[in-house]
């Protein structure tokens, strides 16, 4: 009970930010929205809208960064078939709950509350990328990075159009498998090279 609480609490701030911005946040409004009472939202969320949008905020977050759990080390292959499932998983978190990739777009880089924490959610999923990157390849810590946020930017990217440009409607899965497909080959080719070359 407490637990479905939470979630309508996050999902009634994150739906309100995505359609009305940020001014439309306060604990009347959200109250109402997740029916769930302003004493209830006061003592387990928070006192003030900063403490009403930071726990919407890292609530969605952390189910993103946590899908598919830890990438694999030392394994180029499998570390390939992690990347490929795991984005799967995440458009069709996308597709579910489109308002967290529309605010990722839209306060990406800010300094609000929103910004901080997709700062902090975003770091954490690319050094867990970039150090499953850098065993299985080979390569630096830092050149690692660089391809950690190239496959972030490849992902979010083609959330964005999966869940608001209808993407689904004009490709299929098995068009969108084989582009993937594609793209991961070629990322993985260049890593290989690197990695001879280094050895």
């Amino acid at each position: 009970m407490k637990e479905a609480k939470f979630q309508s609490v996050a999902q009634s701030v994150l739906s309100s930010l995505a359609t009305h911005g940020l001014g439309s946040i306060s604990h009347s409004r959200i109250s109402r929205l997740a029916k769930v009472s302003r004493p209830w939202i006061y003592k387990y969320v928070g006192k003030t809208k900063k403490d009403l949008i930071q726990f919407a905020v890292k609530s969605f977050g952390e189910g993103l960064v946590a899908i598919g759990g830890t990438p694999p080390q030392k394994d180029p292959e499998k570390l390939l078939e992690h990347f490929f499932a795991n984005t799967w998983l995440i458009f069709e978190y996308a597709q579910k709950h489109p308002e967290v990739i529309q605010l990722y777009y839209r306060f990406m880089g800010t300094l609000n509350p929103i910004g901080e924490k997709i700062a902090e959610f975003e770091a954490q999923a690319m050094n867990a990328q970039a150090q499953a990157i850098s065993t299985s390849f080979g390569i630096s810590k830092a050149e690692a990075l660089l391809v950690s946020e190239m496959m972030i930017t490849f992902r979010m990217g083609i959330c964005f159009r999966f869940a608001h440009a209808k993407l689904s409607s004009r490709a299929d899965r098995k068009k969108l498998e084989v582009a993937m497909d594609r793209f991961f080959k070629h990322t993985s080719a260049v890593l290989q090279k690197k990695r001879a070359l280094l050895g």
